[in-house]
């Protein structure tokens, strides 16, 4: 599976709230920020994600119904967190990168 998707943020109550935006497809416009990832190291490894939802062209309550939607929220917080790894390993096995 593929999403386009883009990660947006602002400034909150003096906090950094980020998240995404889906750029195209069944969730186009679909704006969630995400409040927390929890990575569970069991023998099934699960990541629960929590968010709220900003922006919707589809009714929050029908999101969470919806396979499609969690089949596509899986498949962005796996693609965002393996960039956040791979940007963190970058950063830390080439000294030039440290900040």
């Amino acid at each position: 599976m593929q999403v386009k998707y883009e990660p947006w943020s602002i400034k909150k109550d003096d906090k950094d709230v980020w998240g995404i935006r889906i750029l195209e497809g069944k969730f186009t416009e679909l704006t969630i920020s995400i409040n927390d990832i929890v990575v569970t190291e069991d023998q099934d490894n699960s990541v629960s994600l929590d968010y709220d939802v900003v922006y919707s062209l589809i009714p929050a309550n029908e999101l969470e119904n919806d396979p499609e939607f969690t089949e596509t929220m899986s498949f962005v917080m796996q693609d965002v967190l393996v960039k956040a790894m791979n940007e963190y390993e970058n950063r830390n096995n080439n000294p030039a990168k440290s900040s």
